[in-house]
């Protein structure tokens, strides 16, 4: 069968199971199914565009989907008759905006232009992942619960929130998430990735990276794995390590290296880390500390933190509070450098 044959019939099925989801109409994010089977795909193109384009205003990230995925020949478009080298790379330009829609999610413009997308590219049949993703960091708002509603999320790593969706209270509290991550490994590292890729943004969404810190504090302190043998935490922490070491560099985003210190500081307390390992962390620490980063005094914290629980740094402590003491010192100096200078130029305007 060729791949070409064996992806559409793949689209028939998951239609047939949307079908499921949404009776008598067609999904919609505005409007009740049976009101949006009634209106032509014309118009849904024109509503989401006025809304597409006043979050262009706010985002000139989003230019480029303006030639593709709201192009004005798009309308014409049938998924089902496209090649699959064409759907992979409509797959991409989807995702791509879901990642920067983010940050716009709880305006209504965002609604209005996923509008289009859901009825012309059936991304809550196809994109399911990367659609619940755009909307997870708000996990407790009626908005995610109106489109969780509308998604097939059957056959998806969300297949878990099935009975969120019949309820009428927006509530699914981070901690069903989390649990969640323990038992689906492959939840965890699309949610961690998500997170990756925002913190190596231009403007990365405060919103995701926030959500994604709470929530690795979380699984990192439930993790079955720590109570168990030595061998189980290692492989653990070896799950974990591709995200450390992204938040341990100088160009990481703040929220993302927040992240990864709360899940360090969690770890350290169940896992005895390897001398190799507790050396790259404690030298990446302190060049953030004394680099005048925003992060400085959490890197303190946290080489404070692993002082106390890491076996390895017994011999160490005084000459690691000497250190962080110097460093201390060094990032007051800088502070008042800064103040001096800042009082310098307030005089001289």
């Amino acid at each position: 069968m060729s791949s070409a044959l064996a992806s559409q019939l793949q689209q028939v099925a998951q239609q047939a199971r949307q079908g499921n989801t949404v009776k008598r109409g067609k999904a919609s994010l505005l409007f009740s199914p049976r009101k949006a089977a009634d209106i032509d795909a014309q118009t849904i193109y024109e509503i989401s565009k006025q809304g597409f384009d006043k979050l262009l205003k706010k985002d000139s990230r989003l230019y480029p989907f303006s030639e593709s995925l709201y192009a004005q020949a798009s309308v014409s478009l049938q998924r089902d008759q496209l090649t699959q080298q064409s759907i992979d790379q409509l797959n991409n330009s989807v995702n791509a905006f879901l990642e920067i829609l983010t940050n716009y999610f709880m305006d209504p413009d965002a609604f209005k232009a996923l509008e289009y997308l859901i009825r012309k590219y059936k991304i809550h049949t196809f994109n399911v992942d990367n659609l619940l993703l755009c909307g997870l960091p708000y996990h407790t708002t009626s908005q995610f619960l109106v489109l969780l509603k509308i998604v097939d999320i059957d056959n998806s790593l969300f297949g878990f929130l099935a009975g969120v969706r019949q309820s009428d209270t927006p509530i699914l509290p981070r901690t069903t998430i989390a649990q969640r991550c323990l038992k689906d490994k492959a939840l965890f590292h699309l949610i961690a990735d998500a997170a990756r890729r925002q913190s190596q943004s231009l403007l990365p969404s405060a919103a995701f990276l926030s959500f994604f810190a709470a929530l690795a504090c979380e699984v990192a302190s439930a993790a079955p794995a720590l109570s168990a043998g030595a061998s189980l935490r290692q492989e653990f922490v070896a799950q974990l390590l591709p995200y450390i070491v992204s938040g341990l560099e100088f160009n990481a985003a703040s929220d993302y290296r927040s992240a990864v210190f709360m899940m360090l500081a969690e770890l350290s307390g169940h896992v005895t880390f390897s001398s190799e390992f507790l050396t790259a962390i404690i030298r990446s620490l302190e060049a953030l500390a004394s680099s005048g980063a925003a992060e400085g005094r959490s890197a303190l914290l946290l080489l404070a933190r692993l002082a106390v629980t890491q076996p390895g740094l017994t011999s160490l402590k005084a000459g690691l509070a000497e250190r962080a003491a110097s460093l201390t010192q060094e990032r007051l100096a800088q502070l008042s450098l800064r103040r001096d200078a800042d009082a310098a130029a307030a005089a001289a305007a």
